[in-house]
């Protein structure tokens, strides 16, 4: 019950409350400043997949080209 505690108690809990608050503030801003480094690197690996998707794919399309214009010649 918190109305038996002193003033200076009061005092105490309050700074023991707000140290506790800003610890979990700094865990959670350092758990949240990860995530978005996992996410910029996933983004970048991504990124990189997809130009390579890009390029095969384009490979693959003039091979189909050049095919098809065998064809027609006979």
């Amino acid at each position: 019950d918190l109305s038996s505690l002193s003033v200076v108690e009061l005092r105490n809990l309050e700074d023991s409350l707000q140290f506790g608050y800003d610890h979990v503030r700094v865990k959670q801003t350092e758990c949240l400043n990860n995530d978005i480094e996992i996410l910029r690197k996933n983004e970048r690996m991504l990124e990189e997949e997809n130009r390579q998707l890009k390029y095969i794919l384009h490979q693959q399309e003039q091979m189909a080209m050049r095919e098809l214009g065998d064809i027609d010649i006979g």
